[in-house]
């Protein structure tokens, strides 16, 4: 279960690999290769999202991980991989876990913030994305 991540440098994204001990992030750059590595566990990496989030809404301070500074963009993708991975979207996934739950609804009730912070295409994508895994998550509750 992994993402391409972009950043504000053209020439440098991560790879972010989610597995039933966390997540892992490379950085890479385009002619250098790996330049970077680091880990987290599934509650850190979950305390790392929500504080770029809120840093971002609250300070604008723009979201960095491993050293780099995301694209709307990439935000967006990395906060929908940690509450979603591939594997939830199969046909037999399983419910969302109560702290990815709560952290849709969290990011549903800064919607005001968020949409006017980010960019309207990743805005978008954010909303569509969530409404489909709420949707997703209550269909296999009422299993």
């Amino acid at each position: 279960m992994s993402e391409q991540l972009s950043t504000i440098d053209d020439k440098i994204s991560i790879r972010s690999f989610a597995d039933y001990e966390g997540f892992g992030l490379s950085v890479i750059h385009k002619d250098k290769g790996k330049i970077d590595y680091k880990e987290f566990s599934w509650e850190d990496y979950e305390v790392l999202l929500r504080g770029l989030w809120e840093g971002y809404l609250t300070q604008g301070q723009k979201p960095e991980v491993a050293g780099q500074i995301l694209s709307d963009d990439g935000l967006v993708v990395e906060t929908l991989h940690f509450i979603a991975p591939s594997s939830f979207h199969g046909p037999c996934g399983n419910k969302l876990k109560p702290n990815q739950e709560s952290f849709i609804y969290w990011l549903k009730s800064q919607y005001p913030a968020i949409s006017e912070r980010i960019e309207r295409d990743a805005f978008q994508y954010l909303d569509s994305e969530l409404d489909c895994i709420l949707q997703r998550n209550l269909e296999r509750k009422n299993r």
